[in-house]
Formats: C-alpha cells, sequence, structure tokens
C-alpha cells in the first residue's frame, strides 16, 4: 500500500511520496527478515529499493540513490527465489 501511495504522490506530493517510500522499504525489510524464502516479498523488498532510489535521485542524492540501487541488485542476485 505505502508504494502506491508513495509512487502515486512523487510527483504532486513529495515530502509524503518520501515518508511513504521509506515505510514501504521498512515494512518489506521486516517480512523478508521474517520470511527469508518468500519471493514476493523479496520482490517487493528490491522494488522498495528502486523506488527510494528514486527519492534519492529526486533530492540530488546521486551516490545514495546509486548505492540503493547497487543494494537491491545485489540483494535480487543473492536471492533464492526471486521472480526473473
Amino acid at each position: 500500500m505505502h508504494h502506491s501511495i508513495a509512487m502515486g504522490l512523487m510527483d504532486s506530493d513529495f515530502e509524503t511520496a518520501k515518508i511513504h517510500a521509506q515505510k514501504d522499504q521498512a515494512a518489506f525489510q521486516r517480512l523478508v527478515d521474517m520470511f527469508p524464502q518468500d519471493a514476493s516479498y523479496q520482490n517487493a523488498l528490491v522494488s522498495a529499493y528502486l523506488l527510494n532510489s528514486e527519492v534519492d535521485q529526486n533530492e540530488g542524492r546521486y551516490a545514495e540513490a546509486v548505492a540503493r540501487l547497487l543494494k537491491g541488485a545485489r540483494f535480487a542476485k543473492t536471492s533464492s527465489r526471486i521472480i526473473q
């Protein structure tokens, strides 16, 4: 839910979108920690990394944006059941 809200508000209310993007990543990180073999949670976490990378980029924090993209890519590469 936070992901959809963040995406919908990215252009019109960036500060609220940012909050929802952060909550989205935190929620899916907790779910992946609790259920590490669940591919849908793994995919949602990678998607949250991408969304938060967009937030970083929109704020001009390019190094953080790239770092978050790389973290998501590494997670996707090492996850055993990631849906491709």
